[in-house]
């Protein structure tokens, strides 16, 4: 139906208002969408801005699958930024959103974006999780890892191309994302 809703719409020419409580409906069918919270606008944008670049933490959370890191931002050695999470970890950011060096802040990486068993690489943020058990959705197929104490789960998608199928659980394997995109 949102293909036939969205082809009526191109034919009749006129702007349509759509109100829904189903993500991917309005994310497939809509230019620009509304995200709201306790009555008031997060963001309005396109659905890709709303997916890759959300206004709140709010917004992040709400449209599509992520994953959360939570820490201190702090400078790192190159002089950029890294979020340095409660086990010491640290993760490399490719920028702030204005938060100041010491602020508690929240990185977000989507499950498509995490990288199996990344090459080592300086761009990449990687961590050492163990398969906790795989959520076979043929296409749609997840990870889900444990990354320790201070993280805690973590859901990376399963490219169903054949490299992956002796993953099992238990098994220690490592999970990144790009410094940039995630």
């Amino acid at each position: 139906m949102k293909v036939e809703l969205k082809e009526l719409q191109a034919q009749v020419g006129t702007t349509f208002v759509y109100i829904t409580h189903d993500q991917s409906e309005a994310m497939v069918m809509s230019d620009h969408v509304a995200v709201m919270n306790r009555g008031g606008f997060e963001q309005i944008d396109t659905p890709q801005n709303l997916y890759y670049q959300p206004a709140s933490s709010f917004v992040a959370q709400f449209v599509g699958d992520n994953n959360k890191f939570i820490g201190s931002l702090e400078k790192s050695e190159n002089g950029g930024f890294m979020v340095v999470l409660d086990d010491g970890r640290r993760l490399e950011i490719s920028d702030t959103d204005a938060a100041d060096t010491g602020e508690r802040v929240e990185l977000f990486t989507r499950p498509e974006a995490m990288i199996i068993n990344p090459e080592p690489d300086a761009d990449i943020n990687i961590i050492d999780v163990e398969v906790k058990s795989i959520l076979f959705d043929g296409g749609n197929s997840r990870l889900l890892v444990n990354a320790g104490r201070s993280v805690g789960e973590i859901i990376v998608a399963l490219p169903q191309n054949n490299l992956y199928d002796n993953i099992k659980p238990g098994d220690r394997i490592k999970v990144g994302w790009h410094i940039t995109g995630s």
